[in-house]
């Protein structure tokens, strides 16, 4: 089983340092820590109003600064706030999948990638 993962809800992009070329011409080459966190309470609130799987990647060498790890702090005060979000690991995930889905619709791109592969 794979649980989606969106490139926009990493902490990798958000905070790497890029030399060359510097994009935007001018601007600083780490997102302002406040836009990063309003990108994330708007991802996660639109996946709350979906009904959907919010996954955020964080990498400890990233978010785990004096700096940053106050945005990880202010994201989980804010969907603690939320009703009906449960915190879970990917295992947990898997095994409600397992619980409440009962296959793929026909055709689904992974049984076909399955058949293909096999």
């Amino acid at each position: 089983m794979e649980i989606p993962l969106h490139h926009e809800l990493e902490d990798h992009p958000a905070f790497m340092f890029n030399l060359d070329p510097p994009f935007p011409a001018g601007q600083s080459r780490i997102a302002p820590y406040a836009a990063v966190l309003e990108n994330w309470i708007q991802e996660f609130d639109a996946y709350h109003r979906f009904g959907l799987c919010y996954v955020l990647r964080l990498q400890p060498e990233v978010i785990g600064t004096p700096g940053r790890i106050g945005l990880l702090r202010s994201l989980l005060e804010i969907m603690r706030e939320r009703p009906g979000v449960w915190f879970a690991t990917g295992s947990q995930v898997a095994d409600h999948w397992r619980v409440t889905r009962t296959g793929n619709e026909p055709g689904h791109p992974a049984d076909v990638f399955a058949e293909l592969t096999s």
